[in-house]
């Protein structure tokens, strides 16, 4: 019998563990007060029971993900829960966002964004963050055709990396808010309207 494959590995004080699920590996690292969880191939978060993908929701510790050349992503449904429909929902905590390697990539094939901060941090310094979806009928003020969506009490920091959707950032929507710097050389690009909406 064939053994799974290990997706990721994490790091707490110098301690590396590797997971054979990419949901199993960031409970880890939400666990402690600082982690690092390092990809080793290519995921795509599963469905939960109900056939819904919700992505992965961070509500603490501060985690450091390299993409490691690695693109992890959600399937092509989106949730009935806007605030999920992302392949990270940042709801406190932080996450900081790398590329060790090159091609790394957070994907969302969905029309929702590939990263939602409604509280806690989001920072970028490298890698490419994309909604591959071009459809237009999550445009609404809960959710956008967008790579990073900032509501709320959410912190954006963009230092580096590609960001791609029908908006690259959108900042705001329903429930306002959202904190946004930019700084470094990323590239942010909007495919049929803003790089940045606020």
């Amino acid at each position: 019998m064939q053994s799974a494959e290990n997706v990721a590995e994490v790091t707490i004080d110098s301690v590396t563990t590797q997971y054979t699920n990419i949901v199993d590996a960031f409970a880890a690292a939400q666990a402690e007060t600082s982690a690092a969880v390092k990809l080793l191939t290519d995921v795509t978060i599963s469905p939960d029971d109900s056939g819904k993908c919700y992505g992965i929701k961070l509500e603490n510790g501060n985690i450091t993900l390299d993409l490691n050349s690695c693109t992890i992503r959600t399937i092509d449904r989106a949730s009935s829960f806007v605030p999920l429909n992302a392949v990270f929902h940042i709801s406190g905590g932080g996450l900081t966002v790398q590329d060790s390697g090159t091609g790394g990539k957070i994907e969302q094939p969905n029309a929702g964004q590939a990263i939602g901060v409604s509280s806690g941090r989001l920072t970028v310094t490298s890698g490419t963050i994309e909604v591959t979806s071009t459809a237009t009928d999550q445009d609404s003020p809960t959710t956008q055709n967008c790579a990073v969506f900032v509501r709320s009490s959410g912190v954006a920091d963009i230092q580096g990396g590609t960001l791609i959707g029908n908006r690259g950032i959108y900042i705001g929507g329903t429930w306002g808010g959202g904190t946004l710097t930019v700084s470094g050389a990323p590239q942010i690009q909007g495919r049929n309207s803003y790089a940045l909406q606020v």
